[in-house]
């Protein structure tokens, strides 16, 4: 075997080491050459970019999370600004809707406050059928 001696070892350092090597029951020599080993197994900074240089570079060539997640929100619920709401489906839904209060503003009196509401009502129950019509697909 070999032999390594350190010398001007710091009295604070060494008063830490040996604290630690009597809690752990070994001794002062054992403690540093377990402290070597460990350092020794570990690669230095040189080695890992060397190693992260040497890798194949992996590209990901699939969907992307944003693409994924804006595709999950489309699935339950399209945006105004989404190309679904192009759809002549949708369209449909909401000339209905429309069409349904021009046709019921007789109950309301034809009062301006009565039209608003049935209009909103309108407005809301076509989103409901449309909501439901793109989730039943």
């Amino acid at each position: 075997m070999s032999l390594i001696q350190v010398r001007n070892v710091p009295e604070d350092l060494h008063r830490r080491l040996k604290e630690r090597a009597a809690r752990e029951g070994i001794t002062l020599s054992d403690l540093a050459l377990a402290e070597l080993r460990r350092s020794m197994e570990r690669p230095t900074r040189r080695e890992l970019l060397e190693r992260l240089a040497a890798a194949p570079e992996r590209g990901y060539r699939g969907e992307t999370a944003a693409e994924s997640v804006r595709a999950e929100r489309d699935a339950r619920w399209p945006s105004f600004g989404s190309p679904v709401m192009k759809n002549r489906h949708m369209s449909w839904v909401f000339a209905t809707a429309f069409l349904l209060c021009i046709a019921s503003t007789g109950l309301s009196g034809g009062s301006w406050p009565g039209i608003a509401w049935l209009l909103a009502m309108g407005v809301l129950l076509a989103w409901v059928l449309w909501g439901w019509k793109t989730q039943s697909r």
